[in-house]
């Protein structure tokens, strides 16, 4: 395991004059794993200021298996829809896709979809994974009865909130939300962030390492008025696949496009995206002023039918919580059930991004990523004092 005082040595590692503190924290906080590496990466005004890996399997261009953190990448997508008039997001899903309308949806807005809020977040069949991937699942929730009323309560999609984003971008631009995004956002800027992760990429990736057992899921008691839908949904419909952990390190699920969880990326590049919605990035930037206050807006807040906590969403992002508080209000970005977490916080132009292969034992971000995020806040704090002091 790499100590402290080598961090800084690395070939390729970036720590710009004043972030050292967070060089230094995050030293400590990787040499106490054993086994196990992680990178991390933040820009600052669409440029790289902190740029670090640590431990005996990371290098800087080491992949990381992203489960949720998918999400906000689909998300960014999807915004670029929206920002050139292609998508609107207060219309029925199925003024795009019209056999969603069955059962009851027809009046569930693209908003209420990406926010969690169309109550398809699980499944009433038991699928194979490659399933969730070539359409059979999005025929089948295009078919289902939503679980409640739309619009009426938030439960996470897990699994499902991919395989309807991807359907919905097939209809509206022909492409898939994994081409989508190589072909007009991370290929253009070069940006590691792949769903579907092409075979020769493979040997970059850091395989998974369950430090501890799973999480059994949140201690939260259910609200009397909603144990009887939390029952429901346990009995008879599907989350995800039934896969175990390990299934998760094989190449031929890497291959699949599943948008709600199986991104891979680079902290450098997840950084460099989420940097590129709030800052120009070698002269280009994705979202603008507008997308990204249409992006922030609240859309789902309160107790989570399926998570069992409470939390927060705007159009498929993340909104800070008590769980993943980020930089603060403002930020918007997603965590991952890995530990992985990418926001940004367009006040600060920052743009912060952590990934691990070391699962941790509790669901979302690592608990190393606060900690750093409060650490990086301070150095910007003391720079902009600095150069208002000038």
């Amino acid at each position: 395991m790499a100590e402290p005082s080598s961090i800084a040595a690395r070939e390729r590692d970036l720590v710009a004059p004043g972030f050292e503190e967070v060089a230094e924290l995050f030293g400590r906080l990787l040499a106490e794993r054993r086994g196990s590496g992680a990178a991390m990466c933040v820009y600052v005004d669409g440029a790289p200021v902190v740029d670090l890996c640590a431990g005996a399997t990371y290098r800087h261009d080491t992949l990381t298996f992203l489960f949720s953190v998918s999400k906000g990448i689909a998300a960014i997508c999807v915004a670029l829809l929206v920002q050139e008039g292609r998508l609107d997001v207060d219309r029925p899903v199925a003024a795009y896709w019209p056999e969603f309308a069955a059962a009851g949806k027809e009046r569930v807005t693209v908003g209420q979809l990406m926010s969690h809020r169309a109550g398809l977040p699980v499944l009433a069949a038991d699928l194979p994974v490659a399933a969730w991937h070539d359409g059979r699942a999005a025929e089948l929730l295009a078919a289902q009865a939503p679980l409640w009323k739309p619009d009426t309560l938030h439960g996470y999609h897990a699994w499902t909130y991919g395989v309807l984003l991807n359907a919905l971008m097939r209809r509206v631009d022909g492409r898939s939300v994994g081409r989508f995004l190589a072909e007009e956002i991370a290929g253009p800027l070069g940006i590691d962030a792949w769903i579907g992760l092409p075979a020769e990429l493979e040997a970059r990736v850091a395989p998974l390492i369950v430090s501890d057992p799973p999480p059994q899921g949140p201690d939260n008691p259910v609200p009397v008025a909603l144990q009887p839908l939390v029952d429901r949904m346990a009995s008879g419909f599907h989350l995800h696949p039934d896969l175990p952990l390990e299934a998760y390190d094989d190449p031929e699920l890497h291959r699949d496009e599943l948008p709600a969880v199986n991104a891979f990326g680079s902290a450098h590049g997840l950084a460099r995206l989420y940097a590129s919605c709030v800052s120009e990035v070698d002269g280009r930037r994705l979202l603008s002023d507008d997308t990204i206050e249409l992006v922030r807006e609240t859309r789902s807040a309160g107790y989570d039918v399926l998570s069992r906590e409470e939390n927060r969403f705007g159009l498929g992002f993340q909104l800070p919580f008590a769980r993943i508080p980020m930089a603060g209000e403002g930020s918007f970005g997603h965590d991952g059930f890995g530990g992985a977490l990418a926001f940004a916080h367009p006040a600060s132009r920052l743009a912060f991004a952590f990934t691990t292969d070391q699962l941790p034992a509790r669901v979302g971000a690592d608990a190393a990523t606060q900690p750093l995020i409060a650490a990086t806040l301070r150095c910007l704090g003391r720079r902009a004092a600095s150069v208002h002091e000038t």
